[in-house]
C-alpha cells in the first residue's frame, strides 16, 4: 500500500490530467497604488495586457477549485545554448515569486478566488513562455482510495 502511494506522490505529473495549455508569457501581479488609475506604470500596463489576453485564451471555461498551474518562464536570450539545454525544465528559482504569478492568474480569470480549496503552483524555465493548467482532482481521488477515502468525490 505504501509503495503504491510513494509511486503515486513520485508520478503527480503524470496523474493529473492537462486542463489548459496557453501560449502566454507569465506576468506577477504589481503592488498597485490608487495613483496607478490615473498615472500609468510599465508593470501595471504589463499585467492589465496580460489579464486581457489570459482572459481571452481562457475562454469561456469554468477554472476548477482545485489545479496545479505550471509557469513556464522564457530563458533570457542572452544565455548561451549549453546554459539553456542545461536549464530547459529546471526550477525557476529567481524573481518573480510563484504566489505573484499565481494571484495574477487568479485575478484575471476568477470573479471570486474564495471558491479555490487546493492549488499548487510551479515555475520552471522553457525555450518559450506558456501556463499549463492541471486537474488535481484524479491524483486527490487516487490518493483517497489508497487511503481507504470513501467519501470524497471531485465536484
Amino acid at each position: 500500500m505504501a509503495q503504491v502511494f510513494l509511486w503515486l506522490l513520485f508520478n503527480q505529473a503524470t496523474a493529473m490530467q492537462l486542463i489548459k495549455q496557453i501560449a502566454i508569457v507569465p506576468v506577477p501581479k504589481p503592488r498597485m497604488t490608487r495613483a496607478d488609475k490615473w498615472r500609468r506604470r510599465e508593470c501595471c500596463d504589463r499585467y492589465w495586457k496580460y489579464k486581457d489576453e489570459l482572459r481571452l485564451a481562457w475562454g469561456n471555461d469554468e477554472v476548477p477549485d482545485s489545479f496545479h498551474v505550471i509557469f513556464i518562464i522564457p530563458m533570457p536570450k542572452n544565455w548561451s545554448k549549453k546554459k539553456r539545454v542545461m536549464m530547459y525544465g529546471k526550477p525557476h528559482q529567481n524573481r518573480p515569486d510563484a504566489s505573484n504569478l499565481l494571484k495574477a492568474f487568479e485575478d484575471a480569470l476568477m470573479k471570486e478566488d474564495s471558491v479555490l480549496w487546493d492549488i499548487r503552483a510551479t515555475k520552471i524555465w522553457g525555450e518559450k513562455g506558456s501556463i499549463e493548467v492541471r486537474s488535481l482532482e484524479l491524483f486527490l481521488s487516487l490518493i483517497c482510495y489508497i487511503d481507504g477515502i470513501k467519501t470524497w468525490s471531485p465536484s
